[in-house]
Parts: C-alpha cells; sequence; structure tokens
C-alpha cells in the first residue's frame, strides 16, 4: 500500500529531524498525503496542478511545529523531503509560509468540506450523512456576523461558492431534520451598481438608435426597437423603485444583526 509506505518514511523523517517535538502525528499523517497527491500529480497532471500543488503546501505547514519547534520551516521541511522524494519536485514554485490568519481561514474551509464530502460521501447510511449535513449548516452559519460586513473577501467568497454547491447538492437529499436546510447567502449585493448600469443603457441607448436611424438604411426596422425602448424604460423605472425599497429592508434588518483564498507568502 503506497500511503503506508508514505507514512512509515514520513514518520522515520519527522523523527530525525524535530526529536524534541512530541506531537507529531498530525504532521505525520499530512506528510503522507503530499506525498500521495504529489505522486498523483506527477502520473496525472491536469489543469489543476496548480491547486493541488498549493494544497500540498497547506498539508505541510504546521502551525504547532511552527510553534514548538523554531528550526522547523515549510520551505526547508519540502527541500529535505524532495532529496528523497522526486515526484514533489512538480510543486516547486508553490511552497511558502502561510499567513497565520489566511492559514486559520483555510482550515475552516477545509472542516467544511471534509463534511460536505461525507455527507455525500455516506448517502446510503441517511443518518449518517445527515449529521455530516448538520454540521455543515454549523460551520457554515458561524461566519454570518464576518461575511455580511465583508461579502468580497476571499475567505466569503469561497463559502458562496461552497452555499451553491450545498445548495445543489440539498434538493436531492432525503434527509427529514428540520436543521438541514438550504444556506442564506451572506453576500450584499451592490444596489446602486445594479441600479445605475440599467440607468446608463437608457441614456445611451437612444443615441445609438438616433444614430442608426439617421445614417443607415435600417429606420424602418429601427421603429419597433424605438417603441420597445420606451416599454423597458418603464419596466425599468419599475425595477428601480422596487431595488430602492428592498435596499431600505435590508438596511434595516442588518441594524439588526450585531474555500481559493489568495496570500501574500512570510518568507
Amino acid at each position: 500500500d503506497g500511503n503506508e509506505v508514505n507514512k512509515q518514511y514520513c514518520e522515520q523523517k519527522i523523527h530525525q529531524l524535530f526529536s524534541e517535538v512530541s506531537e507529531k502525528q498530525n504532521l505525520i499523517h499530512s506528510c503522507a498525503k503530499a506525498l500521495q497527491y504529489s505522486t498523483y500529480i506527477k502520473q496525472k497532471p491536469t489543469h489543476e496542478d496548480e491547486s493541488l500543488c498549493k494544497y500540498v503546501n497547506y498539508l505541510l505547514f504546521s502551525e504547532a511545529l511552527l510553534e514548538k519547534s523554531p528550526e522547523y520551516n515549510t520551505h526547508s521541511f519540502y527541500e529535505e523531503l524532495k532529496e528523497d522524494q522526486e515526484n514533489l519536485e512538480i510543486c516547486d514554485g508553490y511552497i511558502e509560509i502561510i499567513p497565520q490568519d489566511t492559514f486559520k481561514k483555510i482550515e475552516k474551509l477545509h472542516t467544511i468540506y471534509d463534511n460536505f464530502y461525507n455527507f455525500k460521501k455516506n448517502s446510503t447510511q441517511v443518518q449518517v450523512s445527515c449529521n455530516y449535513g448538520k454540521q455543515c449548516v454549523t460551520l457554515y452559519y458561524e461566519h454570518e456576523v464576518e461575511c455580511r460586513e465583508n461579502s468580497y473577501s476571499d475567505f466569503c467568497i469561497e463559502l458562496e461558492n461552497f452555499r451553491k454547491q450545498y445548495n445543489d447538492y440539498i434538493t436531492n437529499v432525503r434527509c427529514h431534520d428540520k436543521d438541514i436546510k438550504t444556506l442564506d447567502s451572506f453576500i450584499k449585493y451592490n444596489i446602486a451598481a445594479i441600479i445605475l448600469i440599467p440607468i446608463s443603457l437608457i441614456l445611451v441607448l437612444p443615441f445609438i438608435i438616433f444614430i442608426l436611424f439617421k445614417f443607415t438604411s435600417l429606420g424602418s426596422r429601427l421603429r419597433p426597437l424605438i417603441r420597445m425602448n420606451r416599454n423597458i424604460r418603464n419596466i425599468l423605472n419599475q425595477e428601480t423603485n422596487t431595488y430602492i425599497d428592498f435596499s431600505k429592508r435590508d438596511n434595516k434588518n442588518s441594524e439588526r444583526q450585531d474555500y481559493f483564498i489568495t496570500y501574500n507568502s512570510v518568507r
């Protein structure tokens, strides 16, 4: 079994490099998974290699060892492993130290997606599966306040991507637990921008139509479009009023309420 061989190698290497650190099991497990992924990337290269290598970087980053072992460094550890494991070379250029705040957010996304994976994986065991689904809901809503206040952060955008995947899947799930439900979006859409786009089109469209009408042979064809433009203008005016009303309600509601993240490497 390749994974068992990887685990034995990582255990030996980590004990050799970090003998004074007692808690090594998480790193041994992550190291074995990193070697497994690097082998997969080497044997079956795809357009997702960059994402997979960044995941390898995440696996090799150990916050616990950084705190307890001053000599531990993700990049130097990677170089040590690469001396024996040539498959790791494919991830050169993607191994770097992850800022602590970013690492914690990646961990949260990893935990959510891990539960989601188990939710789908155990679909034949309804109760087991639904427990994972319930955990997905709990973990998602833990970030409601943060993502309503900062909807367009990398973390919250990834959380929104997860929400869409979860909601697509949940429509075909047999869970009867009331806690298994579709997830609400935390994204606050920019109402001003939504209103501005149709208004801009209304301002520009008559000039385009005038030019075509005046200087081309399409005048007869464009007369129906002019009438249609008037109808569109009336409809958009109604929608603008609707958006404004919605924005006011959304602001009142917000007053009542107290998964790829980009990062700059730390060398």
